[in-house]
């Protein structure tokens, strides 16, 4: 049998072995969460997209002329809201005829996020003076993300809005 003076220290061994096991598990419920957030659709790149899309709409795909973004064309426009394939391609718009029946397809986003485009009267509601609409309408709870750019239709002032969710 072996005397006291050779046991090993046992409670500090336990409080050692215990406080790494407990550090490992942290580690472990802090960041297991973060290496699945880009396959959960969380809506961290909502407003990367908007704004892209927003960009795309004001400075390319509406205008008359690309020097002059946000100035858009009548045409071009009523042929967008409108759906008009035969119109849009008459008139040389900046978006792919072939897709503008599918907006998500036409703006590039995934398939399985929705978009809405106003253009209205710039306002201090968002939901208000409305002239023009083309998509879903966004869920209630709030979770769209919204970029807005000032455009010009035949000198008028409008405001151009996309929201994504």
């Amino acid at each position: 049998m072996r005397e006291r003076g050779e046991r090993a220290q046992t409670g500090i061994d336990f409080l050692v072995g215990a406080t790494v096991f407990l550090i490992a598990v942290g580690f472990v419920f802090a960041f297991v969460p973060s290496m699945f957030a880009p396959f959960g659709g969380s809506g961290v790149n909502d407003a990367l997209i908007a704004d892209r899309s927003a960009a795309y709409l004001a400075e390319y795909a509406l205008v008359e002329d690309p020097a002059n973004p946000g100035v858009l064309s009548t045409a071009c426009t009523a042929a967008f809201f409108d759906e008009d394939e035969v119109r849009a391609e008459n008139h040389g718009c900046g978006f792919d005829h072939a897709q503008i029946d599918d907006l998500t397809a036409l703006l590039g986003l995934q398939e399985w996020k929705n978009a809405q485009i106003t253009i209205g009267e710039p306002d201090e509601v968002p939901t208000e003076n409305i002239t023009m609409q083309r998509g879903d309408d966004p869920p209630s709870a709030g979770s769209d993300t919204v970029s807005q750019r000032v455009v010009s239709i035949e000198g008028e002032t409008y405001e151009l809005r996309v929201r994504v969710w």
